[in-house]
């Protein structure tokens, strides 16, 4: 449970150094004001529609979401030299430091 809340912790802290905390608020909004209007649209059965729409939009959201969460951090890590810094760890040769940093 420890590794679990650990995970959760460290990927709420990158979504929120990326800002997307505002975007994932926004992107909530908008979900349920478009199942608002799919129920003001039905004629019959509206909650079952609501419920079938507003569970796929969360669905195909949290895809997008996630999938944001892991570009950015990936693009962060990037930049950050975080790999640099693993590689100079290591002990490893000048030239092949220098080598890894004109790839």
């Amino acid at each position: 449970m420890n590794v679990i809340l650990t995970i959760a912790h460290h990927s709420f802290l990158e979504a929120f150094h990326n800002r997307l905390i505002g975007f994932i608020g926004v992107f909530f909004l908008l979900v349920f004001l478009v199942t608002e209007f799919i129920g003001k649209l039905a004629i019959a059965e509206t909650v079952l529609f609501q419920s079938a729409f507003l569970g796929a939009l969360l669905r195909f959201s949290g895809v997008v979401i996630i999938s944001l969460i892991v570009i950015t951090s990936m693009a962060r890590e990037f930049s950050d030299k975080g790999l640099w810094l693993i590689l100079s760890a290591r002990q490893q040769n000048l030239w092949v430091s220098i080598l890894y940093e004109s790839l």
